[in-house]
């Protein structure tokens, strides 16, 4: 049962955009949870075609070790 999905061939809940799988994705072809961009995999990923979670930008393919907050780079 898919509830509260805007867009087209959606599965899960609250995905907007068209082609996603799983949950609260904005977008299109997400797989996974939280995404926010095009063709992410993986979860909480902000931007386009990650594979791996947590990713903030472009092509990521794996897990990343370091992350800026509050402009710091540091391990994560």
């Amino acid at each position: 049962m898919n509830d509260s999905n805007t867009g087209d061939r959606n599965t899960g809940y609250y995905n907007t955009g068209d082609y996603n799988t799983g949950q609260f994705n904005t977008g299109n072809r997400n797989t996974g949870y939280y995404n926010t961009g095009d063709n992410n995999t993986g979860h909480f990923n902000t931007g386009n075609w990650n594979t791996a979670d947590l990713h903030v930008g472009c092509f990521n393919t794996v897990h990343a070790e370091k992350a800026y907050y509050f402009n710091k780079l540091i391990d994560r």
